[in-house]
């Protein structure tokens, strides 16, 4: 598959997976998926659900019913997500962008394109973490219909309030309120609520201590992978040489272990089938190359 950018090897016990800018589609050595469909999906076009505690309910942008989603599964525009009281996810977008769904909360994902993303809070709280790596804007429509935008990375909150009105915290970057037309401007340390107006002033929480991941090691950017790749896989497997394929990532997994296994297959309307896996780092591995069998990694 010449477009993957992320090529997985499988032998006895070993599988691989090489570097470059990821696809839509994990696909096998015939250049489909297990579904029998063609790839070429951009990997913009859907979001990453991350079950953190308890559970996440997503209803599907076909407008069938609540279901309930394991970690790993895609998330498609048009979805709405609904995250229970006591429980907490994370949306990855994309590529390498984060929005935390805290509990109960509702979000709809409106539209998610290679050039912006775009969602609907209607109640809870959500913090997006949004690097610079791949960036691209995001805008959050909220409660009576002001528009919240991030056009710059950056770590932005957002909190529905009883009251129906929406208060935003800028901990990082900038941001843009628009309501009837008039724009607000934020930046790093300002607080805004939103309502029928918008009153801007400064946050009085303290500062951002949030730690950022630590950067790619020497062996690690050596298999030119975005950050959150490197991040996500680095305590699951190793990067490794492969005379075929250059340098591939190979996860630790046991004698007998296979592909395909161990987790379901989910439709994600309109795009088809796709493998959601039940291991913690297969969500790279999946969408993002084939699996093939290497005989000295074994």
């Amino acid at each position: 598959m010449k477009r993957a950018a992320f090529y997985i090897a499988a032998s006895i016990a070993a599988f691989i997976l090489a570097a470059g800018v990821p696809p839509a589609h994990a696909q096998d050595e015939e250049g489909q998926d297990e579904e029998g469909a063609a790839g070429g999906i951009s990997a913009y076009s859907v979001a990453r659900v991350k079950v953190l505690d308890g559970s996440v309910w997503v209803r599907p942008s076909d407008g069938g019913d609540w279901e309930e989603f394991s970690s790993n599964s895609p998330i498609p525009p048009g979805s709405r997500v609904s995250v229970p009281d006591g429980s907490e996810a994370e949306l990855q977008f994309h590529g390498g962008q984060f929005v935390l769904l805290t509990s109960g909360t509702d979000l709809e994902v409106r539209d998610l394109q290679e050039g912006k993303s775009d969602f609907r809070l209607r109640a809870g709280e959500i913090r997006f973490d949004l690097p610079t790596d791949d960036f691209a804007p995001v805008s959050v429509r909220v409660p009576g219909g002001a528009v919240a935008r991030f056009p710059v990375p950056g770590r932005q909150w957002l909190t529905v309030t009883d009251g129906d009105e929406t208060r935003l915290v800028v901990r990082r970057g900038t941001a843009v309120v628009t309501v009837d037309g008039d724009k607000h401007r934020l930046s790093t340390g300002d607080e805004a609520v939103i309502g029928r107006d918008v009153t801007v002033g400064r946050y009085q929480g303290g500062e951002d201590e949030s730690a950022e991941p630590p950067p790619p090691s020497e062996e690690e950017a050596r298999g030119n992978a975005p950050p959150a790749v490197v991040s996500e896989l680095r305590e699951y497997g190793e990067w490794v040489d492969v005379q075929t394929y250059g340098r591939v990532w190979r996860p630790r997994v046991a004698v007998g272990w296979s592909p395909y296994v161990y987790g379901r297959w989910a439709r994600a309307s309109p795009y088809g089938g796709a493998w959601v896996s039940g291991q913690p780092w297969g969500w790279y591995p999946y969408r993002c190359g084939y699996w093939l069998t290497e005989p000295v990694f074994g």
